[in-house]
């Protein structure tokens, strides 16, 4: 699961959140989210500054003290997506403690990320707030393919928004689900600038393939959940989304409905289908493992420490990831106040639980449906 950028004792966050406090001003008409990040990124820091509300002007003091710490929150986004390639036209919302929050998406070499203002009961800038997403792709839909956007309800959660592809050769019979992989993905899952569920859909269209892939929950509403208490867990992140995008697939009349996975997704599929009362007819796995996610993480901090020379930096290192380890091999007899508190790998305990009861290598081995493992 290499995409995930697993680093010492930590795994990928849901989101990467740059938080700034802001000021009040006032203005004749409240600023707009393009408006503020536009003067932040072109450095006009005395025109953004006018638009902070009063609190948070105070607290972050002066119009130079604003761009320092815009320029510092850059350089960080620098270093974890590539360099940076400026604003974008993508605008949009995302949901934030019951309301909205309004961004624009800017380009890095490996990521896009919203730029997301908050704003306060009179529209002045409270907060900006980063968070990663898919770069918006480039690419032309092929003349021989037709998207038709779907929405994935689960429950009465927040659907997700989803995109149906086929292609001319299609009968219309035969569809998959796409999966991604753990971190915050878009439908396109776009990975080092490589927009990798488009390029399947479209590939496997032009086979007669239909193809429905969709925004992970954790994407859609990356402020909706909390890593240290129920529901989230990997049902909620992953299982139960998966399932409803197939059973959307059979409401369409879809013969036979198989599911693709990629990295944690396909770890997962074995489970999914399982769960899913037959709404799969069968899976590929691509980049998947039947071993327990802090056994890969494990794995994943030992290859990093070992190109570190050898001393004390490296001693410290193989300290903290032998404490993760020991906390991951004595998991379940963590006590249960406890539970939603203690993180492994930098992930919930309970979240790690929830991936390790589900028997994915024995869910696969008891399946009798077809399975292709790549």
């Amino acid at each position: 699961m290499k995409q995930s950028n697993i680093g010492l004792a930590a795994v990928a966050t849901v989101a990467i959140a740059v938080v700034l406090l802001f000021s009040w001003s006032v203005q004749d008409e409240p600023p707009s989210a393009e408006g503020f990040v536009t003067c932040l990124d072109s450095g006009d820091y005395e025109g953004a500054y006018r638009m902070l509300s009063g609190p948070a002007r105070e607290a972050i003091g002066s119009p130079e003290a604003l761009g320092a710490d815009y320029t510092a929150t850059v350089s960080a986004l620098e270093a974890a997506l590539g360099p940076y390639a400026g604003l974008t036209d993508v605008t949009g919302t995302v949901p934030y403690q019951g309301g909205d929050m309004d961004y624009v998406v800017a380009a890095f070499a490996y990521s896009g990320v919203m730029m997301a203002v908050a704003t306060d009961g009179d529209g002045m800038v409270q907060g900006l707030t980063t968070i990663a997403c898919d770069l918006p792709s480039e690419a032309d839909v092929p003349e021989d393919v037709t998207e038709v956007p779907v929405e994935v309800v689960t429950g009465d959660r927040m659907p997700l928004r989803g995109m149906l592809s086929y292609g001319d050769v299609s009968d219309r019979r035969v569809a998959v689900v796409l999966v991604p992989g753990s971190g915050s993905h878009g439908m396109n899952c776009a990975i080092g600038g490589n927009q990798i569920f488009q390029q399947i859909a479209w590939g496997l269209n032009s086979h007669g393939v239909d193809v429905l892939r969709y925004d992970q929950r954790t994407y859609t509403d990356p402020f909706g959940v909390d890593l240290g208490t129920a529901p989230f867990d990997i049902g909620y992140e992953v299982v139960d989304d998966a399932i409803s995008a197939g059973r959307l697939l059979r409401d369409m009349g879809y013969e036979r409905v198989y599911l693709v996975g990629h990295s944690q997704g396909a770890m997962m599929a074995p489970s999914i289908m399982a769960e899913s009362d037959g709404v799969f007819d069968g899976l590929v796995s691509m980049a998947g493992s039947p071993r327990d996610i802090s056994q890969i993480q494990y794995d994943q901090n030992m290859d990093l420490i070992s190109q570190v020379p050898p001393g004390p930096e490296r001693d410290i290192m193989q300290q903290m990831v032998d404490a993760e380890y020991a906390k991951y091999l004595g998991i379940r007899d963590i006590p249960e106040s406890e539970i939603h508190s203690v993180q492994v790998f930098g992930l919930p305990a309970y979240y790690v639980l929830s991936m390790m009861d589900r028997d994915n290598a024995g869910a696969a081995l008891a399946s009798d449906l077809p399975m292709l493992f790549i």
